[in-house]
């Protein structure tokens, strides 16, 4: 039983029989066919997927050297599979999780509460209460898309200071975005279309469905024909999204509630904010290097001037660009990113 401490709920591990009903259970199953990877707990704003692989748990007298994985919208801990193995093979312990109302978690709102970053902060938060001790280190979080920003707000927040997290991998942050008109016109009025979503407007669901598709087309690397270069993953990743917003209970709503909060013209302006100001100046007198990864046919959130020009005059940031991918780097090769990322970390345990 899960119990209040200061206005939040002390994180419980439960079973997958009690972190979903029956009825949700084999929709989801299906989807994922191996079934949860991992744990669940129960937390504030709902039950949360989690997966630790790697020396946590070790008897030897060194503390594992964690690394966080954050994905992005709509997808799962899945696209950190590939990354997940080989940096444990290079000695660290990875935590990776679902969102809410993203893979096997469940948000307590509702299938379409808003997963604003409040929410996701206090997420990573009892996840770390949960797998780490109560002065243990994480010292590298890692984000792809909408987990960029996420673990961004991870290493900025105060509450977080004791993991003195001290370096950022960030896959292609959705800082800034070229937007379909659904988020055009939640920067115009995202209350409103925040309440549209949680009635279950029919209409509202199936626009930000089809603008999710249509994110996946664009999010592939393409060649100057305009074919993808990684042709299977991308006919793959297609096949799996449009299962997913058919038979996901909580996927349409997922992406909205994290879309409508979390991607608004207003919200990226902040994120930019707050990366340049830990990029710059540290968090509190601590140092956190960034290593911004992206590939050079992403066009979906296109690292180009202005935005990569400001980048570039950041003191604690380095920028790395992967040749012929697009935003769904992991997909297409995640090899290039698990090598810029290992020459990073290393630096922490020298």
């Amino acid at each position: 039983m899960s119990s209040f401490v200061n206005g939040e709920i002390t994180p419980v591990v439960v079973s997958v029989e009690d972190a979903m009903d029956k009825e949700m259970l084999p929709k989801i199953v299906a989807l994922f066919p191996s079934g949860p990877k991992g744990r669940f707990f129960r937390g504030t704003h709902g039950v949360t997927h989690y997966v630790v692989e790697g020396a946590a748990g070790d008897p030897s007298p060194s503390q594992p050297k964690y690394v966080v994985l954050i994905h992005g919208l709509g997808t799962s801990l899945e696209v950190y599979d590939d990354l997940s193995l080989s940096l444990v093979a290079d000695g660290f312990t990875v935590i990776r999780y679902d969102f809410l109302n993203h893979g096997f978690s469940v948000g307590s709102g509702g299938k379409c509460m808003d997963l604003g970053a409040d929410v996701m902060v206090t997420q990573v938060k009892e996840l770390l209460d949960v797998v780490c001790e109560k002065d243990e280190k994480v010292h590298a979080f890692v984000g792809h898309s909408t987990g960029g920003i996420v673990s961004i707000l991870a290493a900025h927040n105060e509450e977080l200071d004791g993991r003195e997290i001290n370096q950022l991998g960030l896959v292609s942050p959705a800082l800034w975005a070229d937007k379909p008109l659904v988020a055009q016109l939640a920067d115009k009025v995202p209350g409103a279309v925040s309440y549209l979503l949680q009635k279950g407007v029919p209409g509202l669901s199936f626009a930000i469905a089809d603008a999710y598709l249509k994110n996946c087309d664009e999010a592939f690397g393409k060649n100057e024909e305009g074919q993808y270069i990684y042709q299977e993953a991308y006919e793959k990743a297609k096949s799996f999204n449009e299962k997913l917003l058919k038979d996901h209970p909580n996927s349409v709503g997922g992406i909205g509630g994290a879309n409508l909060n979390m991607l608004t013209g207003t919200a990226c302006t902040e994120w930019r904010a707050i990366l340049t100001e830990v990029a710059t100046n540290g968090v509190r007198g601590r140092t956190v290097n960034t290593r911004l990864i992206f590939g050079d046919r992403d066009v979906v959130v296109p690292f180009k001037s202005p935005h990569l020009d400001r980048l570039k005059e950041l003191s604690n940031i380095t920028l790395v660009e992967l040749p012929g991918q697009g935003h769904e780097s992991l997909y297409e090769n995640s090899s290039p990113i698990a090598a810029t990322l290992k020459k990073q970390f290393e630096r922490c345990y020298d």
